[in-house]
């Protein structure tokens, strides 16, 4: 009962962790929704996306609160606790509250919006779900071991959170408070605070007459809730009972039988079976003297007797000939026979067949080790040669290792310096692509000013235009002045000079006007042609700029080649090391071979010495 009731209430505190877990988990992965950090939408549009994932996992519904703790509903979440975890970047579970939307008991499972969906970086709001509000209710509701078990969960203060009564929930029934105005919950408020301390238990009370158990497991990723599981013994004990006075019953009955059966079985064979027994326990000491007790009863103990001597006669007769056939291979002697073959019958002949091949095995076997030991004598002294042989080999062989180690260390350390050089020279490359970029960038200042220069030309040209016209206007009022004083005769003689002198004076600034026409054209010719030379060197700069690029880049893989080739280099001289380590452990083995094939010949000599002292069977 102990097992099953704590194996049960751990289990559901595995179930509920793994729909919290469950609920967490749907939450997290809907604030990496990158659509409900796009300022670009609207709350709305926002919460259809939440009442989407909300429908589909079957929830009662889901929120949208920004960070000043306003939500889509209307209603101001920045007290709530599950609210400031999600704004430190947490997702977090609720103890079961009020709702402010509906008024009904609720837990409620929080996270952060993250921006753009990625996990750690800045949040911009917070989302929350709601699972059914008998979500807890039906987990323990399901926890029905007897016709009278009662589950409930308790959070960290021992308020209840769930239990098949929702009242009790609703009502948040703490049985710690309560026991400090009703003495009768005493007891069970210890219970209660044994509970909320964070660890499995099991233990027993007394609820007036009736005699529970209750055991309790927390529940890990909770802010300290824990599942327990109350029943009566009587549940599970009155079965067990019930089956205890029956098995009683019955046995009385059996012994009642069995003692008048035994009596007339025991006045019928139970002495001449004592008295064989009694022979037989003789017998499996080892004594074969004793007489075979005599029945007189024709009957299966006279049979059982007349077997018994007639074993204990073959037992005797079988062992002095196998004493006497051990006895003579103890004396080296391996040429005997035995004196009573006929003796051993069925599965004792397997006993004297196996004694005879022992004794064939054991002298074949001390010829093979004679022959042996001088093949061994001879080979280990060819051994301690090639073993002497061996180890001068292994010294050349680690000479030439060593030679091998410092020329790849000459390698290493010149590889590394045509890295460095490769490194320094992409770095002047670098430079130089710097200097013809910026280069590039004045020759675009410079093509931008030559056409200002030529836009100012232009404008220039116009103004030229108008001047010569107000030259020809000036001309063509002089000749008309010229008229008016020839008209005016002597009073006009005057003013006939200066109609004069203002139309040389016109037609010098007309001269002037076209020979500033001409050097302008010059000057926009050459304005043109200096801004194609420009393009033209801009171009020729970028494809100086492109090949220093590709210097670089080639310079830069040569760097990281020589980089690669030094690591490579090092491993190899590191391998070089083992091998090394290697050739000396080898020349260090070769010499002890050398030695242990000293050992193994003079052993050898030992052992043809001991063979001889055996008589072996002539072949």
């Amino acid at each position: 009962m102990k097992t099953m009731m704590t194996t049960t209430s751990s289990v559901a505190s595995e179930r509920v962790q793994w729909e919290i877990s469950y609920l967490e988990a749907l939450v997290t992965e809907l604030g990496c929704e990158a659509k409900l950090s796009d300022d670009t939408l609207s709350d709305d549009e926002k919460m259809d996306i939440i009442n989407n994932r909300v429908e589909a996992n079957g929830l009662v519904r889901g929120n949208y609160i920004h960070l000043d703790g306003n939500a889509y509903n209307g209603n101001n979440y920045s007290d709530r606790e599950y609210f400031k975890e999600a704004l430190k970047g947490n997702t977090s579970i609720s103890e079961p509250l009020i709702s402010r939307t509906t008024g009904d008991l609720s837990i409620i499972v929080a996270a952060p919006v993250w921006k753009d969906g990625v996990v750690g970086s800045e949040v911009v709001s917070v989302i929350y779900i709601v699972p059914t509000e008998t979500f807890l209710n039906d987990i323990v509701q399901s926890l029905n071991m007897s016709k009278h078990t009662e589950s409930f969960m308790l959070d960290s203060t021992g308020n209840i959170i769930a239990n098949k009564n929702i009242d009790y929930v609703k009502e948040q029934k703490n049985i710690i408070k309560e026991s400090e105005k009703k003495a009768s919950l005493k007891k069970l408020a210890g219970i209660h605070k044994k509970i909320i301390k964070g660890k499995s238990g099991y233990t027993t009370y007394r609820e007036g007459l009736t005699s529970k158990v209750i055991t309790y497991a927390p529940i890990k990723g909770t802010k300290g809730w824990t599942v327990a599981i109350s029943a009566p013994k009587s549940d599970y004990t009155n079965a067990t009972v019930i089956s205890i006075g029956i098995m009683l019953i019955c046995l009385a009955v059996s012994i009642i039988i069995a003692r008048k059966l035994g009596n007339k079985l025991g006045d019928d064979i139970g002495v001449p079976i004592k008295k064989c027994a009694e022979r037989l326990r003789l017998l499996s000491q080892g004594d074969l003297q004793t007489p075979v007790p005599v029945v007189a009863i024709k009957d299966e103990t006279y049979t059982l007797a007349e077997a018994m001597e007639s074993m204990v006669h073959s037992f005797d007769t079988m062992i002095g000939d196998m004493k006497y056939m051990l006895a003579q291979m103890e004396k080296g002697d391996f040429t005997s026979i035995s004196q009573a073959e006929e003796s051993y019958v069925g599965e004792f002949y397997a006993l004297y067949t196996s004694i005879m091949q022992i004794n064939t095995s054991l002298s074949n076997t001390m010829e093979k080790i004679q022959g042996s030991s001088n093949q061994v004598a001879t080979g280990a002294g060819q051994l301690a040669d090639a073993a002497q042989s061996l180890a001068i080999q292994t010294t050349e062989q680690a000479n030439a290792v060593d030679s091998l180690t410092n020329s790849i260390v000459t390698i290493g350390e010149q590889i590394s310096m045509d890295a460095s050089e490769a490194r320094k020279t992409s770095d002047y490359a670098r430079q130089v692509g710097g200097a013809a970029k910026e280069s590039t960038g004045q020759m675009s200042a410079m093509k931008t000013a030559m056409k200002k220069i030529s836009e100012a030309s232009m404008e220039i040209r116009n103004i030229i235009q108008e001047i010569e016209n107000i030259a020809s206007s000036t001309d063509l009022l002089a000749l008309n002045a010229s008229i008016e004083a020839a008209r005016a005769g002597e009073a006009g003689k005057g003013f006939a000079v200066v109609a004069s002198e203002i139309g040389n004076l016109a037609k010098q600034c007309a001269v002037a006007v076209e020979d500033t026409r001409g050097m302008i054209v010059t000057a926009l010719n050459e304005v043109e042609n200096g801004s194609q030379i420009v393009n033209q060197t801009i171009t020729d700069f970028q494809s100086i700029i492109d090949g220093i690029s590709e210097v670089i880049a080639k310079i830069e893989n040569v760097a990281d080649s020589s980089e690669k080739e030094k690591e490579e280099v090092l491993q190899l001289n590191g391998t070089i090391d083992k091998i090394s380590e290697v050739v000396q452990d080898n020349s260090a083995i070769a010499e002890e071979t050398s030695a242990t094939g000293d050992e193994l010949s003079n052993s050898a000599d030992t052992l043809n010495q001991l063979v001889a002292q055996f008589q072996l069977v002539q072949k």
